[in-house]
C-alpha cells in the first residue's frame, strides 16, 4: 500500500509516522510533484495548511485516490471516546481547562491535535484507557468523513479565515461539521449566547447541553452572581477567578462537560484554580511610564480584539493589523467604544486597514513596523496599550506566539530608552 502526505510540518510527519506502521510506503509531495506519483496511490494525506483547491490534491480526487486529513486519518485507528473543542476563539485555552480538569480528576487522557502535538504521530502512545482530548480547527474539519467524537464542544463562531473558506456560510458549515458524524449516545456542548452556534445545535443528533453567561439553558449559566447547572445552584461566579466574560463562557463550557461526567463541584474548583490562562492572551507585560502594557497577540481575528477592548479598564491605544486576510476591519472600529483614544496600524493589510478606519471619527496612527507603532501608542495620553492584532501573524512572522514575544521584548526595549 502506498500513501502520499502533503506537507511536512508536525501532521505531516505524524502521519508519516502512523502511516508506516500500518503498514503503507510513504511519499511526500507537493505541487510541484508530477502526475505520475498518483499511479499507484491508495491514499492522499493532508496536512491542515493545505487547502483542498491545490491542484494535486484536485488531481488526486479526480483520479479515484481517497483524500483525507491528518485528524481523519487518526480517528480511523482509536477506539478510544474523544472530546474534540472547535470555535473561532478559546479553543486552546478551553482545551487546557479540560485537560486540568480531568488530570485533577484523575482521568486518563492525551491532549492533542491543534494544540501543538500531532494526533497521527500520537496514536501508538495512546492507552486503552485513554480519553483523546482534542483541540480541532476549522482546517482540520474541512477533511472529516467519519470522525466522531463522543463530546464535540462549539465555543462561537466569527468571520475567519475567508481567505481559505471563501465565504462566512461555508466557514460556518465547516465548524458546524464537528457534529454530523454523532450519535443520540454523544453529547454536543454548545454555546447559546452565539447564534450562528445556537442555530447548528438545533436538531442534531446528539445529546445537547448549552452554556450561557445571559440565559438560563439546559446546561450551566450564570445568574445573580452564581453558578449554576440544570438549576443546581454550584458555586458563585467570583470563585472562578476569571473576569472576562469571554473567559467565564469557556469556564461554563468546562463545567457542563465535568457535570456530564459527573464531576464533583470541589474537583471543578479545585482544576480553575490550579489553571493558569496561557501566554499571549491579554497578558499584562508590564508598566512602563505610567501606561499598561498588554500583549493580546492571540487576537488573529476581529471578535477577539473585540473582546480584548471590552477587556480594558480606562483609556486606551489600540494597535491591529498584520497578515491580509481580505477581512474589513468596519465591524471592530463600528463597536469601539469610547475608552479607545487612538487606533496604531501595521503590517501587511494596514492600508486596507486605514480604508476601513476613515468611515469613523477615530485618531490613528500608520506605521510600516511593530516597533513604531509601540513608540507612537508610547506618546499617548492614555492608561492602557494594547496590542490585539485581530488578524494572523504570517506577514512577518511563523506564529503568533513569536509575534507576542518580539511585542513583549520592543515594550521594554522602547520604554527603557
Amino acid at each position: 500500500m502506498k500513501a502520499l502526505v502533503y506537507g511536512r510540518g508536525i501532521s505531516g510527519k505524524g502521519s508519516e509516522k502512523l502511516l508506516i506502521e500500518k503498514g503503507y510506503s510513504v511519499e511526500y509531495v507537493s505541487d510541484d510533484t508530477g502526475n505520475e506519483v498518483l499511479d499507484d496511490a491508495d491514499l492522499l494525506v493532508l496536512s491542515p495548511s493545505v487547502p483542498l483547491e491545490r491542484p494535486l490534491v484536485r488531481r488526486a480526487e479526480l483520479s479515484g485516490i481517497e483524500v483525507v486529513g491528518e485528524m481523519e486519518l487518526a480517528s480511523r485507528y482509536v477506539d478510544n471516546d474523544i472530546i474534540a473543542v472547535t470555535g473561532t476563539n478559546g479553543k486552546t485555552t478551553t482545551t487546557m481547562m479540560i485537560s486540568s480538569l480531568l488530570t485533577e480528576s484523575g482521568l486518563k487522557h492525551k491532549t492533542l491535535g491543534n494544540i501543538g502535538k500531532s494526533f497521527a504521530g500520537s496514536v501508538g502512545d495512546v492507552e486503552k484507557d485513554d480519553m483523546i482530548l482534542l483541540e480541532v480547527s476549522s482546517f482540520q474539519l474541512e477533511t472529516i468523513t467519519s470522525f466522531r467524537p463522543k463530546v464535540a464542544i462549539l465555543l462561537n463562531i466569527a468571520p475567519d479565515h475567508l481567505e481559505r473558506h471563501k465565504t462566512y456560510d461555508e466557514y460556518v458549515r465547516v465548524k458546524t461539521s464537528i457534529f454530523e458524524n454523532m450519535t443520540k449516545n454523544d453529547f454536543a456542548i454548545a454555546n447559546y449566547d452565539d447564534e450562528a452556534v445556537r442555530n447548528a445545535a438545533s436538531g442534531i443528533m446528539p445529546s445537547t447541553y448549552y452554556f450561557s453567561v445571559k440565559e438560563r439553558v439546559r446546561g450551566a449559566y450564570v445568574q445573580n452572581g452564581h453558578v449554576f447547572f440544570m438549576g443546581e445552584k454550584m458555586f458563585p461566579l467570583e470563585n472562578l477567578k476569571f473576569n472576562a466574560e469571554h473567559n467565564i463562557a469557556n469556564a461554563l463550557a468546562v463545567i457542563t462537560l465535568a457535570k456530564i461526567f459527573n464531576i464533583p463541584n470541589s474537583i471543578i474548583l479545585r482544576s480553575f484554580n490550579k489553571f493558569t490562562l496561557p501566554p499571549h492572551r491579554i497578558e499584562f507585560v508590564g508598566r512602563y511610564n505610567g501606561k499598561n502594557y498588554f500583549n493580546d497577540s492571540k487576537a488573529t481575528n476581529i471578535d477577539a480584539t473585540i473582546k480584548a477592548v471590552k477587556s480594558m479598564r480606562g483609556s486606551t491605544a489600540l494597535i491591529v493589523g498584520g497578515y491580509d486576510k481580505g477581512i474589513s476591519y468596519y465591524r471592530l472600529f463600528a463597536s469601539l467604544d469610547k475608552k479607545v483614544k487612538c487606533v496604531v496600524i501595521f503590517g501587511q493589510n494596514r492600508h486596507r486597514v486605514e480604508e476601513c478606519i476613515k468611515d469613523f471619527d477615530i485618531r490613528y496612527y500608520v506605521c510600516d513596523t511593530l516597533s513604531l507603532a509601540i513608540t507612537s501608542a508610547k506618546k499617548e495620553r492614555v492608561e492602557n496599550v494594547l496590542f490585539s492584532p485581530a488578524t494572523s501573524s504570517y506577514d512577518m512572522f511563523r506564529n503568533y506566539e513569536e509575534r507576542g514575544e518580539v511585542f513583549t521584548q520592543l515594550v521594554g526595549d522602547i520604554n527603557e530608552k
